[in-house]
């Protein structure tokens, strides 16, 4: 489903345009590392997106029609926003597209749209700005909802139109309906439901099409995201559906929220268990699956590989490794590659079987892959060289090697003795950023970052940079770091305090 596939990419403009860096999709670039900082998801998706949201304000014959004008008209030239909005105007009556233009292309945030009361006809509709302090604006929203009786059969989609207001109150023939927002994701807004809301669509999604089931996962997703709801609610609620899922773009999308999850939005003393429950759940949907069901197969696989992380499972799996026969037979190069990685790291092993492992491997394997991967496993236990290494890098490898040495000195198996590199991380940043070229700047600060729970001192630490920083790609990385951790905050308060 391509619009599936184009929501992926949405996603990644949602979250740009919640954080304090975000920017407002027609914006001056002073220099290059402005440029730099631009190719994001406001410029990517959530440029897109509101072509997407043009195309459902319109209509299909409108927006198709001046489409065809505007290519027409300034084939083989150069255009303008203006050239551009110019000829849409056209199918406009008075200013709408000029306050949607201001609103949308020259103003950055985003809204989300709560139905927060329905008394029987009547539906009160709430918009807010997600950043309020530094982007209030209220939109025109103008969206499909799709509303459903108690049984959880449609019983009409319409087009709506809020006001650039807190709250919009509308009519509708149907009474007391479920309503589910931005119905088949034609606009740029973030939604939100209650419980009792959310729990009729997980209890309905089988009767939802694949982009709407998407919507509403994703709207209960974005409430772990924001601290509102735990993740092993989100857990609990939501694998069941993987269960029943016929579509393995919606299987793929939520497995990869939880992988956030795992390692983003729960404490690490809790991650195993969630690892483990996960992979459980995933060997449970293999035993499932039919073998001619291959894209849904090499999907579970990749997560199996990732969260097979236990004593039991990593001997499960080393199953697969020594052996085609095992219960799910060729797990992929890659996936091998990821499960001799855990190996390395956990099994209770000799070292010398380890590296049979390898060669073994490798020879299956036979591609400049292979020195990626014997450069991560020699430095997994060499923790003692690599910080000075980094620190006084001068282009003795190529990016992707110094990345491999990087993930295995920035490893959970090392978490107490990171701490002490926690301070000297930050202090170097400034001249990491001032001496080193922009790419190794990138790796060091991505690929180093602080991976233990010590979130607000790492807060602390962020901000004290940021008044060192000169570099605008640095004080980019520095707040959406804070915006983050700060994030990470909100979501542990549910593991220290359940209640």
């Amino acid at each position: 489903d391509h619009w599936v596939e184009f929501l992926k990419s949405k996603i990644w403009g949602y979250i740009t345009d919640q954080r304090n860096t975000t920017h407002p999709i027609f914006c001056d670039v002073q220099n290059t590392d402005q440029a730099d900082n631009i190719f994001d998801g406001i410029t990517y998706a959530k440029g897109a997106a509101l072509l997407k949201q043009l195309f459902t304000m319109m209509g299909e014959q409108k927006f198709s029609q001046a489409m065809g004008q505007y290519f027409n008209k300034y084939q083989y030239s150069n255009t303008t926003l203006a050239d551009f909005f110019g000829v849409l105007k056209q199918q406009f009556e008075g200013d709408y597209l000029l306050q949607w233009q201001q609103d949308w292309i020259m103003k950055a945030g985003l809204n989300l749209v709560e139905l927060t009361s329905v008394n029987e006809k009547s539906y009160t509709f709430k918009q807010t700005a997600t950043l309020k302090d530094l982007h209030p604006t209220l939109r025109n929203q103008m969206f499909k909802v799709g509303l459903y009786d108690h049984d959880g059969k449609e019983l009409e989609v319409k087009l709506i139109q809020l006001n650039p207001t807190e709250e919009t109150v509308l009519e509708f023939e149907h009474q007391n309906a479920y309503v589910l927002l931005n119905f088949d994701d034609g606009s740029f807004v973030k939604t939100s439901y209650s419980q009792q809301q959310a729990d009729f669509f997980l209890k309905n999604l089988s009767n939802l099409s694949t982009i709407n089931r998407v919507l509403v996962l994703r709207s209960i997703w974005d409430q772990v995201r924001d601290g509102l709801t735990g993740f092993t609610t989100f857990i609990n609620g939501v694998l069941k559906s993987l269960l029943n899922e016929t579509d393995d773009a919606v299987l793929q999308m939520v497995l990869e929220w939880c992988t956030g999850g795992v390692s983003f939005y729960c404490p690490i003393k809790h991650r195993q268990t969630f690892e483990n429950e996960l992979a459980h759940v995933i060997i449970e949907l293999l035993r499932k699956c039919p073998k001619e069901n291959k894209n849904k197969r090499l999907i579970l696989l990749d997560y199996l590989a990732l969260w097979g992380t236990s004593q039991q499972n990593l001997e499960f799996l080393l199953q697969h490794i020594n052996s085609d026969d095992a219960e799910f037979g060729f797990i992929g190069l890659s996936n091998g590659w990821r499960i001799i990685r855990n190996i390395f790291a956990n099994l209770n092993i000799p070292k010398e079987q380890k590296w049979q492992l390898f060669e073994k491997w490798a020879q299956r394997d036979g591609t400049d892959e292979v020195r990626l991967q014997k450069r991560f496993l020699e430095n997994l236990f060499n923790f003692d060289k690599l910080w000075d290494y980094f620190i006084n890098y001068n282009k003795e490898e190529s990016i992707p090697m110094v990345r491999e040495a990087m993930a295995a000195f920035n490893h959970k198996i090392y978490l107490e003795q990171l701490q002490t590199y926690e301070q000297k991380y930050f202090e170097a940043l400034p001249t990491i950023f001032s001496t080193k070229s922009s790419e190794y700047a990138k790796e060091f600060y991505h690929s180093l970052y602080p991976i233990n729970d010590n979130i607000n001192s790492y807060i602390e630490l962020c901000e004290k940079t940021l008044l060192k920083s000169q570099h605008d790609i640095l004080t980019k990385f520095l707040k959406d770091s804070i915006d983050a951790d700060q994030r990470r905050l909100k979501t542990y308060k549910f593991f220290l305090d359940p209640k």
